[in-house]
């Protein structure tokens, strides 16, 4: 059997976030819903239905002793998918900023050697150096 940990946007935790800092629930993992960390769940809860994220799935030998359970996945969305996803864009960025000031490194030194030809081997020179 399997449980699912989850966490509700709250006045305590006002954003969305996978800490077990603050409160959690455990309910049991519908057959076939095959949820993972980050994945936005709806559960029946005794106020009502309310939005809850995913914080873990782990495999019990007993099922959880809740009254309530969790009713289906929000498809399309997995916050552990946008956190990577927001990584990767920053490191392409920081990639793309590197290759940028290359460019701009061969530009002034092209234009340099176009003032100045002979300037050639104090330019090869400098980028061995730097390498």
């Amino acid at each position: 059997m399997k449980q699912v940990d989850v966490q509700f946007k709250g006045r305590y935790n006002s954003d969305w976030c996978l800490d077990y800092g603050s409160d959690f629930y455990t309910y049991n993992e519908p057959e076939n819903m095959n949820l993972r960390a980050g994945d936005y769940v709806v559960v029946e809860t005794r106020y009502g239905l309310s939005l809850a994220i995913v914080l873990q799935v782990r495999e019990e030998k007993e099922p959880a002793n809740v009254n309530t359970k969790i009713v289906t996945k929000v498809e399309g969305y997995n916050l552990v998918d946008e956190e990577n996803r927001k990584k990767r864009i920053k490191e392409i960025e920081s990639e793309l900023k590197n290759l940028e000031e290359k460019l701009k490194d061969e530009e002034r030194y092209n234009l340099i050697l176009k003032v100045f030809p002979d300037a050639k081997s104090l330019i090869d020179e400098y980028k061995d150096l730097i390498k």
